[in-house]
Protein backbone atom coordinates (compact mmCIF):
# COMPACT_ATOMS: atom_id res chain seq x y z
CA UNK A 1 0.00 0.00 0.00
CA UNK A 2 1.33 3.28 -1.17
CA UNK A 3 2.04 5.10 2.62
CA UNK A 4 -0.03 8.79 2.39
CA UNK A 5 -1.84 8.24 0.10
CA UNK A 6 -5.54 7.48 -0.59
CA UNK A 7 -5.04 4.66 -3.48
CA UNK A 8 -8.83 4.00 -3.95
CA UNK A 9 -9.66 7.78 -4.08
CA UNK A 10 -6.92 8.52 -6.82
CA UNK A 11 -8.31 5.31 -8.47
CA UNK A 12 -11.47 7.01 -9.69
CA UNK A 13 -10.03 9.86 -10.55
CA UNK A 14 -10.82 11.35 -13.94
CA UNK A 15 -8.06 11.25 -16.60
CA UNK A 16 -7.44 14.60 -18.66
CA UNK A 17 -6.14 15.36 -21.77
CA UNK A 18 -2.42 13.89 -22.86
CA UNK A 19 -0.28 16.58 -24.03
CA UNK A 20 3.04 16.23 -25.45
CA UNK A 21 6.56 17.77 -25.46
CA UNK A 22 8.47 19.03 -28.13
CA UNK A 23 12.04 18.56 -27.66
CA UNK A 24 13.14 20.78 -30.38
CA UNK A 25 11.30 24.11 -28.88
CA UNK A 26 13.05 22.79 -25.72
CA UNK A 27 15.89 22.42 -26.65
CA UNK A 28 16.35 25.76 -28.01
CA UNK A 29 15.38 27.01 -24.08
CA UNK A 30 17.83 25.44 -22.57
CA UNK A 31 16.19 22.11 -21.75
CA UNK A 32 17.88 19.32 -23.13
CA UNK A 33 15.53 16.63 -21.66
CA UNK A 34 15.90 14.09 -24.49
CA UNK A 35 19.24 13.18 -22.56
CA UNK A 36 16.97 11.51 -19.84
CA UNK A 37 13.92 10.38 -22.05
CA UNK A 38 16.08 8.82 -24.97
CA UNK A 39 18.01 6.29 -22.50
CA UNK A 40 14.42 4.93 -21.22
CA UNK A 41 12.84 4.83 -25.00
CA UNK A 42 9.84 7.09 -24.16
CA UNK A 43 10.85 9.96 -26.28
CA UNK A 44 8.74 9.19 -29.04
CA UNK A 45 5.75 8.45 -26.67
CA UNK A 46 5.83 11.70 -24.71
CA UNK A 47 6.23 13.45 -28.11
CA UNK A 48 3.12 12.13 -29.79
CA UNK A 49 0.83 14.76 -31.36
CA UNK A 50 -2.41 12.52 -31.30
CA UNK A 51 -6.03 13.69 -29.71
CA UNK A 52 -7.22 11.12 -27.11
CA UNK A 53 -10.47 9.89 -25.77
CA UNK A 54 -9.93 9.67 -22.04
CA UNK A 55 -13.84 9.22 -21.74
CA UNK A 56 -13.59 5.84 -24.35
CA UNK A 57 -12.66 3.95 -20.91
CA UNK A 58 -16.53 3.86 -18.94
CA UNK A 59 -15.45 1.46 -16.48
CA UNK A 60 -12.61 1.26 -13.58
CA UNK A 61 -9.56 -0.37 -15.14
CA UNK A 62 -8.20 -2.82 -12.73
CA UNK A 63 -4.50 -4.71 -12.61
CA UNK A 64 -5.16 -9.10 -12.48
CA UNK A 65 -2.53 -11.43 -12.29
CA UNK A 66 -2.69 -13.48 -14.88
CA UNK A 67 -0.67 -16.60 -15.43
CA UNK A 68 2.22 -14.70 -13.40
CA UNK A 69 1.77 -11.76 -15.55
CA UNK A 70 0.30 -8.37 -14.59
CA UNK A 71 -2.78 -7.32 -16.96
CA UNK A 72 -5.23 -4.51 -17.17
CA UNK A 73 -8.85 -5.11 -17.77
CA UNK A 74 -12.18 -2.62 -18.67
CA UNK A 75 -14.33 -2.33 -20.76
CA UNK A 76 -15.06 -0.09 -23.62
CA UNK A 77 -18.18 0.54 -25.07
CA UNK A 78 -19.30 -2.32 -23.64
CA UNK A 79 -16.52 -4.83 -24.52
CA UNK A 80 -14.32 -6.14 -22.19
CA UNK A 81 -10.52 -5.27 -23.13
CA UNK A 82 -7.53 -7.21 -21.38
CA UNK A 83 -3.73 -5.15 -22.34
CA UNK A 84 -0.72 -7.17 -21.76
CA UNK A 85 2.41 -5.71 -20.53
CA UNK A 86 3.94 -6.64 -24.11
CA UNK A 87 0.99 -5.16 -26.13
CA UNK A 88 0.91 -2.22 -24.75
CA UNK A 89 4.71 -1.68 -24.65
CA UNK A 90 4.29 -2.34 -28.54
CA UNK A 91 1.39 -0.20 -29.17
CA UNK A 92 3.10 2.62 -26.71
CA UNK A 93 6.67 1.86 -28.75
CA UNK A 94 8.12 2.09 -25.45
CA UNK A 95 10.31 -0.94 -24.41
CA UNK A 96 8.99 -3.74 -22.16
CA UNK A 97 12.36 -3.86 -20.05
CA UNK A 98 13.43 -2.18 -16.39
CA UNK A 99 12.67 -1.77 -12.99
CA UNK A 100 8.64 -1.97 -12.71
CA UNK A 101 6.32 0.15 -10.65
CA UNK A 102 5.45 -1.24 -7.16
CA UNK A 103 5.16 -0.23 -4.23
CA UNK A 104 8.34 -1.14 -2.85
CA UNK A 105 10.68 0.50 -5.35
CA UNK A 106 12.41 2.95 -2.79
CA UNK A 107 14.17 -0.55 -1.32
CA UNK A 108 15.17 -2.10 -4.62
CA UNK A 109 17.17 1.51 -5.86
CA UNK A 110 18.03 1.75 -2.20
CA UNK A 111 16.63 5.23 -1.29
CA UNK A 112 13.93 6.56 0.99
CA UNK A 113 11.22 8.98 0.18
CA UNK A 114 12.67 11.50 2.16
CA UNK A 115 16.21 11.32 0.81
CA UNK A 116 14.47 11.87 -2.49
CA UNK A 117 12.41 14.84 -1.46
CA UNK A 118 15.08 16.92 0.57
CA UNK A 119 17.19 16.09 -3.17
CA UNK A 120 14.47 17.01 -5.48
CA UNK A 121 12.63 19.90 -3.68
CA UNK A 122 14.13 23.77 -3.42
CA UNK A 123 15.78 23.72 0.13
CA UNK A 124 13.52 25.34 2.73
CA UNK A 125 10.26 24.96 0.75
CA UNK A 126 7.52 22.41 1.34
CA UNK A 127 7.58 19.46 -0.79
CA UNK A 128 4.90 20.08 -3.83
CA UNK A 129 5.09 20.57 -7.76
CA UNK A 130 5.65 24.03 -7.35
CA UNK A 131 8.66 24.11 -5.35
CA UNK A 132 10.45 21.36 -6.86
CA UNK A 133 14.15 21.80 -8.69
CA UNK A 134 13.31 22.49 -12.31
CA UNK A 135 14.78 19.21 -13.83
CA UNK A 136 12.04 17.09 -11.73
CA UNK A 137 9.19 19.60 -11.89
CA UNK A 138 9.19 19.52 -15.62
CA UNK A 139 9.48 15.43 -15.08
CA UNK A 140 6.52 15.58 -12.94
CA UNK A 141 4.62 18.03 -15.77
CA UNK A 142 5.20 15.30 -18.06
CA UNK A 143 4.14 12.37 -16.20
CA UNK A 144 0.63 14.12 -14.74
CA UNK A 145 -0.06 15.34 -18.32
CA UNK A 146 1.95 12.65 -20.46
CA UNK A 147 2.79 9.28 -19.11
CA UNK A 148 0.33 8.86 -16.46
CA UNK A 149 -2.58 11.80 -17.26
CA UNK A 150 -4.70 12.63 -14.69
CA UNK A 151 -6.76 15.51 -13.54
CA UNK A 152 -7.35 17.01 -10.12
CA UNK A 153 -4.78 18.42 -7.79
CA UNK A 154 -1.72 18.69 -9.84
CA UNK A 155 0.54 19.97 -6.49
CA UNK A 156 0.29 16.25 -5.04
CA UNK A 157 3.37 14.29 -6.20
CA UNK A 158 3.11 10.27 -5.51
CA UNK A 159 5.10 7.82 -4.84
CA UNK A 160 5.06 6.31 -8.44
CA UNK A 161 5.53 10.21 -9.80
CA UNK A 162 8.64 9.95 -7.41
CA UNK A 163 9.48 6.59 -9.02
CA UNK A 164 9.41 7.68 -12.47
CA UNK A 165 11.41 11.07 -11.79
CA UNK A 166 14.11 8.59 -9.99
CA UNK A 167 14.59 6.69 -12.74
CA UNK A 168 14.85 9.43 -15.74
CA UNK A 169 16.87 11.77 -13.82
CA UNK A 170 19.62 8.59 -12.91
CA UNK A 171 18.78 6.96 -16.62
CA UNK A 172 17.94 3.34 -15.34
CA UNK A 173 15.55 1.35 -17.12
CA UNK A 174 11.87 1.84 -15.98
CA UNK A 175 9.75 -0.49 -17.14
CA UNK A 176 6.09 1.51 -17.54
Amino acid sequence: MLKGQNVNKMAFRPISRAKFFDFENLKTKGWDLGKFTDPQGWSDFVSIEKSTFEDLVKEHMNVKEKKEEKVLVSSVKGVKVTITQESLSKALNIPNKGNQLYNSWFDSVKVTRDQLVLEFTKPEYDFNSTNLEDIPKIFHNMIRHTVLPRCGSFEAITDIDLCIIYHLINKIPLNL
